[in-house]
This record gives structure tokens, C-alpha cells and sequence, in this order.
């Protein structure tokens, strides 16, 4: 889902923080 995909990207966007 959607979600699923949108959860990744803002975890991935926090990782490269």
C-alpha cells in the first residue's frame, strides 16, 4: 500500500539526516 511506501521514504529521508 501507500502508506507502506510513504512510511519508507520519510524512515529513509530520517537515515540520511
Amino acid at each position: 500500500p501507500i502508506s507502506v511506501v510513504v512510511v519508507s521514504q520519510m524512515d529513509f529521508l530520517k537515515w540520511c539526516s
